[in-house]
């Protein structure tokens, strides 16, 4: 099956790429023909040792071709961000016109009008279009106050009822997106729901060595990796790490970049915070070795945000085997799986006094940590492995393509997971 998939981000990118990535190679493996359709990597996202490389337009990569088109998106700023959104369709566009008739097409979401972008394409090339919903928008922008005009509003949700009503069908990432893409109108049949998947690492990957390299030898260390945007909770952060400030051993780690790392930064000086460092973005394989040196691995997100349902950072987490503090809301779907698999605690985001004193507690309870941990890997190995999410994404592509109708699911290993409680 010739398989083309469009998508805003790819490597060498290190932010939300993996997901992309693997999905296109296990695919690949399986003996599809596959096609990526990017732009060229944003330099704001890629690690220190990726800067400045050049990207080649057109290249296979492990089995799959990748092809780029259109400029590389720069800056973290509001406005580079909101130029980011609407340019980069249009370079999919670009890149999917030129791209041999495909069997079926797969589109990832966010941006939102990537998904418009497959559609058309899928009109024009007369081909079946699969969306897969990481984060639902414009819902999640207007939550965090971002979009405020109710006409730009309403042209977004138009585009998203277009996208969704006009896809042959819509996988989400969690129970919670099943809900919101239904309430757009979207038939129940055309929904499905498959979570994002945890990396294929061993458990310990070189953490131990990572600890004395980071200078983490006798600490107690609260990471953070990822994205300091928006969506992201950290000012909590920053503040619990003032409440705990005396406690000489905890440390917090601030990994990754952002359009608010500046500010947290400097909220972080303000406050003569010692126990609090920022590091740059890092290698995958770093980035996986730092987090399985950390004690505790942080998910932060607001009250108002409560979407990626179930980011695929808890992934890398879970297979990291560390124990996950989520701060985030109690309602969403990540809290329900932090619950569900025992692998740490959540709390709700936005009160600094029960963040510091849930770390605290996870200071004085190594014992918890480490069973926390081990839950965590056993949960991800079980029931979020990538092989059974691609049996579900094949079954998908089968269904779309042929005439016969509905495939049967694939029998897996491993079972499907319903945070809602079953599975």
């Amino acid at each position: 099956m010739r398989i083309l998939t469009l998508e805003s981000g790819f490597p060498p990118e290190l932010t939300s790429s993996r997901i992309p990535y693997e999905f296109a190679r296990s695919l690949a493996e399986r003996g599809h023909e596959v096609i990526v359709a990017t732009v060229p990597p944003r330099k704001h996202a890629v690690s220190t040792e990726e800067v400045g490389r050049p990207s080649p337009r057109k290249e296979t990569v492990d089995g799959f071709l990748v092809l780029r088109l259109g400029v590389s998106p720069g800056g973290t700023s509001i406005s580079a961000r909101i130029a980011e959104y609407f340019l980069v369709p249009l370079f999919l566009l670009g890149a999917g016109v030129k791209v041999p008739r495909p069997d079926v097409i797969h589109a990832g979401s966010p941006p939102l009008l990537v998904g418009l972008v497959a559609v058309f394409l899928g009109r024009l090339k007369q081909r079946p279009v699969v969306l897969r919903i990481q984060d639902v928008h414009p819902d999640a922008l207007i939550r965090l106050g971002l979009i405020k005009n109710r006409w730009l509003i309403r042209g977004l949700e138009f585009v998203e009822r277009f996208a969704y009503l006009n896809a042959d069908k819509v996988a989400v990432v969690g129970e919670t997106y099943r809900r919101h893409v239904l309430s757009r109108g979207t038939p129940e049949a055309a929904v499905t729901v498959i979570h994002n998947w945890m990396p294929s690492i061993p458990p310990t990957n070189g953490g131990g060595k990572e600890r004395g390299a980071l200078g983490w030898d006798g600490k107690f260390v609260v990471t953070y990796a990822g994205t300091m945007s928006w969506p992201q909770d950290l000012e909590t952060v920053v503040d619990a790490a003032g409440l705990v400030k005396e406690v000489p051993d905890i440390a917090f780690a601030f990994i990754g970049d952002g359009v608010l790392r500046p500010l947290l930064q400097e909220r972080s000086a303000l406050k003569r915070l010692k126990n609090v460092e920022f590091l740059p973005l890092q290698s995958r394989d770093r980035y996986y070795r730092i987090l399985r040196a950390s004690d505790v691995c942080l998910i932060s997100l607001k009250k108002t945000f409560d979407s990626p349902s179930i980011p695929s950072k808890a992934m890398d987490i879970m297979a990291c085997g560390r124990p996950i503090l989520a701060n985030v809301p109690l309602n969403g779907d990540l809290a329900i799986l932090v619950d569900q698999a025992q692998c740490g605690r959540a709390i709700e985001p936005g009160d600094p006094k029960a963040f510091a004193e849930t770390v605290l507690k996870f200071h004085t309870d190594p014992e918890s940590l480490r069973a926390w941990g081990e839950n965590g890997r056993r949960y991800a190995e079980a029931h979020l492995s990538l092989n059974s999410c691609m049996d579900e994404y094949e079954r998908l592509f089968a269904e779309v393509t042929s005439p016969a109708g509905p495939v049967p699911a694939i029998p897996s290993g491993s079972q499907r997971i319903d945070v809602r409680g079953g599975r």
